[in-house]
């Protein structure tokens, strides 16, 4: 089993990108949205795990499920040895490389695997993602039809 822990606010295409490939992979896939409070969420837990249920339906050996803490803690609760990120760019690899050696001293058993995002899907974020929505861009390259829906009930009522 191999964790891939995350906010997920919203689940994009750049994630499913890495998690068809982990179910690729591995046997099985856990998907983990983990509460974190320094992030101002704007959907919550409930409906990002509602989200990414949608998006999984097709794998039959990927899961969705939620943490609090650390990410490295969940992952050991869950009884997995390994977690999956995904880096987009060298950014992502600096910040990437002190959370692995930090996780790897807090919990030497789990090993924190990589996968680069393709080049069609490396600029997105879930932050992007809310940025181009709210500046009224078009985000149908971001997110599935489903998740776009939510995002534009979601803006509907508040400002993202």
């Amino acid at each position: 089993m191999i964790v891939y822990p995350g906010t997920f606010d919203p689940i994009t295409k750049g994630h499913m990108e890495l998690i068809a490939r982990a179910a690729a992979q591995f046997q099985e896939v856990v998907v983990l949205v983990m509460e974190n409070p320094a992030k101002n969420c704007l959907f919550t837990v409930e409906e990002r795990i509602e989200m990414i249920d949608h998006a999984i339906s097709g794998f039959p050996n990927v899961r969705v499920t939620s943490g609090s803490g650390l990410a490295v803690q969940a992952v050991q609760q869950l009884g997995a040895t390994m977690m999956l990120r995904g880096l987009r760019s060298a950014a992502d690899f600096a910040l990437e490389e002190t959370l692995a050696r930090n996780n790897a001293h807090l919990a030497p058993q789990v090993e924190t695997i990589w996968m680069l995002a393709n080049a069609e899907t490396a600029f997105i974020s879930s932050s992007a993602v809310k940025e181009v929505l709210y500046c009224g861009g078009k985000i149908d390259g971001y997110v599935d039809a489903h998740v776009k829906a939510k995002l534009l009930e979601k803006n509907a009522h508040q400002r993202i």
